[in-house]
């Protein structure tokens, strides 16, 4: 098995690397060139913290005796959390702070953006057309959070932007305000001369050259543009209450300032009036778009090169014919999350395992129908087998890893070729027949960057069922009727 899912990882384009207990030639002649070795053993915690390094995918492909395996995966499971955590930081690094509302820093760098678009602004110069938008950021008397709020009074044609400078936001840097141009003012930079020069600071005081290098520790010169570099990170959170419409994130790069490219996701926070709605938004969700359409033939968003960040209301989003054009939306924080839409562990099981399901049941809240209907079917599922059991422990060790994944559980494995008539079920029932084991690597190496593969559990099998095609399965569109374990 291990074998094939390289061979297919390989011809996918992955960049592989194999841990070996055995470095001779006989050994790395089975997998060939085109991956890289890492000699260990699976229960060697401290060889594993090196054969980590740079992996963001497993495939467990394991088939141990008795707790071998469990030693192993709970080794793997280990190591690669623990080399998470020591290259991204403490607490796994799931979410990075970009912005608190509360602190005065992050607060003061949010600007209020031109509020329509070049059409009304020509219309609204010339007299013609609804008066210009009023859009204010503002603190919240209650909860000192920041607060998005207005009136856009052309819905067709008008919006409502606030905006800041991600440029040095990590790097200590102070958003620097020179006339009409903002800039990023490095905090380390050394000081030069004393030049008596007025500039307005996000803190809202005025400074001399000299008196900005005693309170900041550096100078205010323009720095060169230092983009914030997300690419580790697989998305935003943004932690708000609103009126129930719809609203717009807006991400920047350097491109933005040469064609006028931004990437756009919407997103709709609840409307309360005391609790926070936490929204999140895949970097996948963020599209293209230049003055106001979508651009089919733009690249992807390149979260490495971030530059600038927007919340914006556009009226013509939430029906203009009906919406008055008013606002309102109060955020606590944005930060970015690493956990991964995709799964991290693709953990290869046994259909047998699925029947031992139905005796978790037992532990689960419910009525008491509820807890007696289970026990009845915990008393009446057949037993399993040992390997079963093994392969059902891994999955609970899994499960609560925190970790996200992708368990298989094929029916009996044969070296046939791939047969391209899958059927994929979930369920405690069992399921009988067999299935190749090139179908098995197959559905492991497809799952990999298929976010429906995400937190799913499911039994794999040939089917007479499923007519057979002179084209590949779509696993992809298997998987999207799977639901995830709760």
């Amino acid at each position: 098995m291990g074998r094939l899912i390289v061979r297919k990882l390989v011809l996918q384009g992955f960049r592989v690397s194999v841990l070996v207990r055995s470095l001779s030639s006989e050994t790395l002649n089975l997998l060939g060139s085109g991956v890289s070795y890492s000699y260990g053993d699976m229960t060697d915690y401290r060889s594993l913290l090196d054969a980590m390094e740079d992996v963001d995918r497993v495939i467990f492909a394991a088939d141990a005796e008795d707790d071998e395996e469990l030693d192993g995966l709970q080794a793997v499971l280990r190591s690669f959390q623990d080399t998470r955590t020591f290259m991204y930081g403490d607490a796994e690094s799931t979410k990075l702070s970009l912005f608190k509302m509360r602190r005065d820093r992050d607060f003061n760098r949010w600007r209020v953006e031109a509020s329509s678009g070049d059409v009304a602004s020509r219309l609204q110069s010339a007299g013609v057309g609804p008066k210009p938008s009023t859009v204010l950021w503002k603190r919240s008397g209650a909860h000192r959070n920041g607060v998005f709020v207005g009136r856009v009074f052309d819905t067709y044609l008008g919006a409502a932007v606030i905006g800041c400078s991600l440029s040095g936001l990590l790097l200590g840097a102070t958003p620097v305000t020179f006339g009409t141009v903002e800039a990023a003012a490095p905090a380390s930079l050394p000081a030069s001369e004393a030049v008596e020069r007025r500039v307005d600071v996000t803190d809202g005081k005025a400074y001399t050259r000299a008196e900005f290098i005693d309170e900041y520790g550096g100078t205010p010169a323009a720095a060169a543009e230092v983009p914030l570099n997300l690419g580790e990170y697989s998305g935003l959170v943004i932690r708000a209450i609103s009126d129930g419409k719809k609203y717009t994130a807006v991400l920047r790069t350097p491109e933005y300032a040469r064609s006028g490219l931004e990437y756009h996701a919407d997103f709709t926070a609840t409307a309360a009036t005391k609790r926070f709605d936490t929204v999140r938004l895949p970097f996948s969700t963020f599209v293209p778009v230049r003055d106001g359409r979508r651009v089919l033939d733009a690249p992807e968003l390149d979260r490495r090169q971030l530059v600038g960040l927007a919340l914006a209301f556009y009226p013509q989003r939430n029906n203009p014919s009906q919406t008055t054009g008013e606002f309102y939306l109060s955020v606590a924080n944005v930060k970015a999350f690493r956990k991964r839409d995709e799964p991290e562990i693709i953990y290869i099981s046994d259909a047998e395992a699925a029947a031992g399901d139905s005796k978790e049941d037992k532990g689960k809240r419910g009525t008491l129908a509820d807890a007696e209907a289970a026990a009845a079917r915990a008393q009446a599922a057949p037993p399993i087998s040992a390997r079963a059991q093994v392969k059902l422990r891994g999955e609970r060790m899994l499960r609560s890893s925190g970790l996200t994944y992708f368990i298989v559980r094929p029916t009996q494995l044969t070296d046939a070729p791939s047969s391209r008539r899958l059927s994929f079920t979930q369920g405690s029932g069992p399921v009988t027949g067999t299935v190749s084991r090139a179908d098995v690597a197959e559905v492991a190496v497809r799952s990999l960057l298929d976010p429906r593969a995400c937190n799913v559990a499911c039994t794999i099998t040939e089917s007479d069922t499923v007519a057979p095609s002179m084209y590949e399965q779509d696993i992809s569109k298997a998987l999207e009727v799977l639901q995830p374990n709760r």
